[in-house]
């Protein structure tokens, strides 16, 4: 005979405990499948097909130049109009290219030359630029090509280099020849 048994120690492993909690387990899930069901049916409203509406759309106005100049130079907006009149004829694709020449402009060089200076190049000479004056107000970009840029994003730019140094970057202001374009 053995000196331990289970159904001694432990009773019948199918008492009545573990009835009444299964018993408790199953009816909670019989009753919660059904207890959310609400009894009262409503008939849906059918809806009606959607007609379109037609509505009349203004185009959107595009900025003139002198509006852009207005928002992107606030206090100076009419001096820089006249300087970009003046360096460019409000041309957003201008383009002027810079060469090195000697003295007498008879020779070109690609690089910088002790007694050299730095002038527009001749229609010929452009393969030789070193630099790229661009857009309305010609910023100057080192090599031969212009930037992908838009007019918005040149004035931004413009703007954050004349709050740095004034109108001191443009020839045109320097020479005076904007006071001719001022209003």
């Amino acid at each position: 005979m053995k000196k331990y048994n289970h159904s001694r120690i432990y009773g019948n492993r199918l008492n009545w405990r573990a009835l009444v909690i299964s018993g408790t387990l199953l009816a909670c899930l019989v009753t919660s499948k059904y207890s959310n069901q609400e009894k009262v049916y409503t008939a849906e409203v059918p809806q009606p097909f959607m007609e379109p509406v037609v509505m009349e759309v203004e185009p959107v106005k595009e900025e003139t130049i002198e509006e852009q100049f207005q928002r992107h130079f606030p206090r100076s907006h009419k001096t820089m109009l006249a300087i970009a009149k003046a360096e460019s004829g409000l041309d957003n694709n201008a383009v002027n290219w810079n060469c090195y020449y000697n003295d007498d402009m008879s020779i070109v060089y690609e690089t910088r030359v002790k007694g050299s200076h730095s002038t527009f190049c001749k229609k010929e000479h452009r393969k030789y630029a070193w630099s790229v004056d661009c857009f309305i107000l010609q910023a100057n970009y080192r090599g031969k090509y212009c930037p992908d840029v838009t007019l918005d994003q040149h004035l931004h730019e413009m703007a954050e280099l004349s709050k740095k140094r004034h109108f001191q970057p443009w020839v045109s202001f320097n020479r005076g020849l904007h006071l001719a374009h001022m209003d």
